[in-house]
């Protein structure tokens, strides 16, 4: 038994039982859980313009090219909705003739319609969406009638921010011809790079594969992308 003499030195230098003893290490980590909070994980935006140009080249058609020009709109309407917008110009011509004379044909088509999309969350990064547009298309041909007709077109895509500022993508939509009988169906696919350079712009490279219904106007396309995001 110790003396009673020591028992206030021993208090004094805190030598007291450890059931007594505080536990500052385990309320500090208590109090770092609370702290620490996620950062939520980077999703690809879908409010931005987007102007892109296009080289086509048509199978089946001899000497035809086409130039594609388009500017697509989307605007997120909430966490899983967006609306968007889209109007293209493609410029083609068929150069059979001998050179330093006119072209044999030439076609523009310019297509402009309106949608909605839905944006769903399948991994870190990793979007899936459904779009559908509903669109009018007018085609001026130089030694044949002029086509109006309507389209109603449905896309699956998926897009993957790779790193923030490196998106991929892919998507799959197919479009249908109404109100005009020779109008054909047609399916599309398009890859798609994307690089963040500036705060708000990107450059992205695209590919596209688009096949006709029984028509010569199946063609493969590459171009570039110019894109703002909001």
């Amino acid at each position: 038994m110790l003396p009673a003499s020591l028992l206030p030195l021993l208090l004094a230098s805190g030598a007291a039982p450890a059931s007594a003893a505080p536990a500052p290490a385990l309320r500090l980590q208590e109090e770092g859980l609370e702290e620490v909070v996620a950062p939520p994980a980077p999703r690809p935006s879908y409010s931005f313009l987007e102007l892109g140009y296009d080289r086509a080249d048509p199978e089946g058609a001899a000497d035809l090219a086409e130039d594609r020009f388009n500017l697509l709109g989307s605007y997120e309407l909430g966490e899983h909705l967006f609306g968007l917008l889209v109007l293209e110009r493609n410029d083609g011509e068929v150069d059979g003739a001998p050179p330093g004379t006119a072209p044999v044909l030439s076609r523009r088509t310019t297509h402009l319609s309106v949608g909605v999309g839905g944006r769903f969350g399948l991994a870190d990064g990793l979007d899936g969406y459904v779009a559908v547009r509903v669109a009018t298309n007018q085609v001026e041909n130089e030694s044949a009638a002029d086509d109006d007709y309507e389209t109603a077109h449905l896309r699956f895509g998926l897009r993957y921010l790779v790193l923030p500022q490196v998106e991929v993508g892919a998507y799959f939509e197919h479009a249908n011809a109404f109100g005009f009988e020779s109008a054909p169906d047609r399916n599309t696919l398009q890859l798609l790079g994307r690089m963040h350079l500036l705060d708000g712009f990107s450059l992205g490279l695209a590919w596209q594969q688009d096949d006709t219904a029984g028509s010569d106007r199946d063609s493969r396309a590459l171009g570039v992308r110019l894109g703002y995001f909001f």
